[in-house]
């Protein structure tokens, strides 16, 4: 399967920062020097060839929402991973910037009809092994984390009001606090997002990101511009600007990966709000610690 990285400097063609799928799941490759951790990023195709909706309130007119096909569908990822769904937990996503430390106590939480999730955040972290993290995207970049020290793990659901609230950056914090991980151990992955190549913005969103980053604006579109014009266009750099939150808390440049990888270039493996024009489910983005 062919991918499409786009970082807003011209189409090129490459899956780097994603190991070959299997079973259905994408590898992070920054994270597979690690045994102990379990890292999954699901597509729109199951393994067994259907439909992977993991949501219970989006679907494609083709595909409508279905509680009942979104909890079978979970529970295929978890088999896919090797784990259990009751022992997977999910936060609201409600495009905060709030982090969730979660413990064996909630696991299952959002996993199941009727479970809430963990309310109010959009991400979470934990250094319970057997307790496995995940996010649901379709084109808000999931956020990896992982700290070979402490043994702690985290995971971000990255949307603009998150990026532009230092999301990525809160995470490390949180984890520094609760853990005591240090910046520069933790390893971090960027997954697949919508790429600036797609994500032109309003104004709305244009004053949110200069307000919480000095100097966003490039005059060209390279790959370290948060915001640039184009055609009377302004396109936001999610990828970039969550790099920009890691390196002011302290993470090592070298230990941040993103495979700059558009998920509206992409719709034929991930679904895509943009790429498909609202009409869409979600794919999952899982992490966490095997039992010792």
């Amino acid at each position: 399967m062919t991918l499409q990285s786009n970082s807003g400097l011209g189409q090129t063609k490459s899956s780097a920062a994603l190991l070959p799928v299997h079973r259905g799941i994408y590898s992070v490759w920054a994270l597979e020097q690690y045994p102990e951790l379990v890292v999954g990023i699901s597509t729109r195709t199951a393994p067994d060839g259907g439909d992977w909706n993991l949501s219970a309130r989006r679907g494609t007119p083709q595909h409508p929402p279905d509680p009942a096909i979104a909890l079978s569908n979970r529970i295929k990822l978890a088999e896919a991973l090797g784990i259990e769904l009751d022992m997977m937990v999910g936060c609201q996503q409600v495009h905060s910037a709030e982090v969730a430390v979660v413990s064996v106590a909630d696991a299952g939480r959002g996993m199941r009809p009727g479970v809430p999730s963990i309310e109010g955040a959009d991400a979470m972290i934990t250094a319970t092994p057997g307790l496995f993290l995940m996010v649901l995207a379709a084109d808000c970049p999931p956020v990896f984390f992982y700290d070979p020290v402490s043994r702690a793990v985290g995971l971000a659901h990255s949307g603009w009001k998150g990026t532009a609230g230092r999301i990525a950056g809160k995470v490390v914090e949180a984890m520094s606090t609760e853990f005591g991980s240090r910046p520069q151990d933790i390893q971090v992955a960027i997954g697949p997002g919508v790429g600036s190549c797609c994500y032109n913005v309003r104004d709305d969103v244009t004053n949110q990101v200069e307000s919480s980053f000095p100097e966003a604006w490039q005059q060209s579109r390279n790959v370290d511009a948060l915001l640039t014009h184009d055609e009377g266009l302004v396109y936001f750099n999610l990828w970039a600007a969550i790099k920009r939150a890691l390196l002011d808390v302290g993470v090592a440049a070298d230990n941040i990966s993103s495979g700059a990888l558009c998920t509206a270039h992409n719709t034929g493996t991930f679904y895509s709000h943009r790429g498909e024009e609202g009409k869409c489910g979600l794919f999952g983005a899982v992490i966490g610690l095997r039992n010792r």
